[in-house]
């Protein structure tokens, strides 16, 4: 999902909310191993369209206004725990809309350093440190 997201858009109304924000980074985590490119297609897919995204001013107009939007949409949804919070709702969305790419992006050039281990172990690195304390 978080990754079909950076393509397609997600409606943080269908994400099941949390007691606590602790679990989310779990849940997160095995969404985004789920979702990554595997195939050569996929692979290609994802890399044509970020160079399509960034040369193309009026698409790359239009994606920043799509991102605008799904960093408010998370900021609304992460506003549920600000409480729990160390950054904003909408700086922990950004920062989650990043790590996902990274690890995409990494994980397309060097599969064999980003298992599913690894990844796991970013989210937890990221929920904890998120944390306020």
């Amino acid at each position: 999902m978080p990754v079909r997201a950076a393509v397609q858009g997600v409606n943080a109304a269908r994400i099941p909310r949390l007691p606590r924000l602790a679990k989310s980074p779990e849940l997160l985590a095995e969404s985004v191993i789920d979702d990554l490119p595997r195939t050569s297609a996929a692979i290609r897919f994802v890399t044509e369209y970020h160079r399509y995204a960034t040369a193309d001013g009026e698409f790359h107009e239009a994606l920043l206004a799509q991102y605008a939007r799904m960093f408010d949409r998370g900021a609304a949804f992460f506003s549920a725990y600000a409480d729990e919070l160390e950054v904003t709702p909408r700086v922990f969305a950004v920062m989650l809309q990043s790590l996902i790419l990274g690890l995409m992006h990494q994980s397309i050039l060097s599969p064999h350093e980003t298992s599913p281990q690894f990844i796991r172990a970013a989210f937890r690195a990221l929920g904890e440190g998120a944390k306020r304390r």
